[in-house]
C-alpha cells in the first residue's frame, strides 16, 4: 500500500500485489486511517470522483466562514477568536465543550445531526454509544443560552434523529 507521510491523507492506493498480501485483512486502508482507497489500476475519472466525494463529505462538517470571527444568532453572539459567547451583550460562562457544541451547531444552521455525528465532530473521537454524555452537555448548554430550556429555540431536538440549530436568526 502506498501513502505519504502527510497525516491529512484520506485516499490511498493499493496494487494487486498489496491486495493479495492483505487478502485476509478486513477494511484495508480504512484501518490505517484512510476514508477511502483505490485498487490499481484505476481510471482518472474514478480517482476524481472519489476525491470529489471526500471533499463533499469534508465540507458538510466544515462550513464555517473562516474570515468572520463572530457568529450572531439572534440574541447570542459567538466570538471564535475570544472563545466567548454573549447573550444580550452579557458574557455567558460556558465550558470548552459547551462552546464547541454551540459553535458546531452555529456553523451548520438548520442541519440535523445524529448523536454519532455530533460526537465525532465535537469530541473528535469515535462514538462510544454514550448518548447520555451528549444529552447532558446539550441540557447544560440549553440552561445557559435558552430563556426557557424546556422550550428551546436555539438547539432543537429532532425526535428519533438527533439535534439541530433552530430558528431563523438572520
Amino acid at each position: 500500500m502506498k501513502s505519504s507521510k502527510n497525516q491529512g491523507e484520506k485516499l490511498r492506493s493499493c496494487s494487486d500485489a498489496d491486495r493479495q498480501r492483505q487478502r485476509g485483512r478486513q477494511g484495508i486502508g480504512a484501518s490505517d486511517g484512510a476514508d477511502d482507497y483505490l485498487t490499481k489500476p484505476f481510471s482518472n475519472s474514478e480517482f476524481l470522483a472519489r476525491v470529489s466525494s471526500l471533499l463533499r463529505r469534508y465540507t458538510v462538517f466544515n462550513t464555517a466562514d473562516a474570515s468572520g470571527k463572530t457568529i450572531v444568532l439572534g440574541r447570542l453572539s459567538i466570538d471564535r477568536s475570544a472563545h466567548e459567547v454573549r447573550k444580550d451583550g452579557l458574557p455567558l460562562e460556558l465550558t470548552a465543550k459547551e462552546f464547541d457544541l454551540l459553535l458546531f451547531f452555529a456553523q451548520n444552521p438548520g442541519k440535523v445531526f445524529t448523536k454519532k455525528q455530533i460526537y465525532r465532530a465535537v469530541w473528535m473521537d469515535e462514538y462510544a454509544f454514550d448518548d447520555n454524555n451528549i444529552m447532558v452537555h446539550i441540557r447544560r448548554l440549553r440552561k445557559k443560552i435558552e430563556d426557557n430550556p424546556e422550550n428551546p429555540v436555539y438547539i432543537l431536538t429532532v425526535w428519533g434523529v438527533g439535534y439541530k440549530l433552530g430558528g431563523d436568526f438572520k
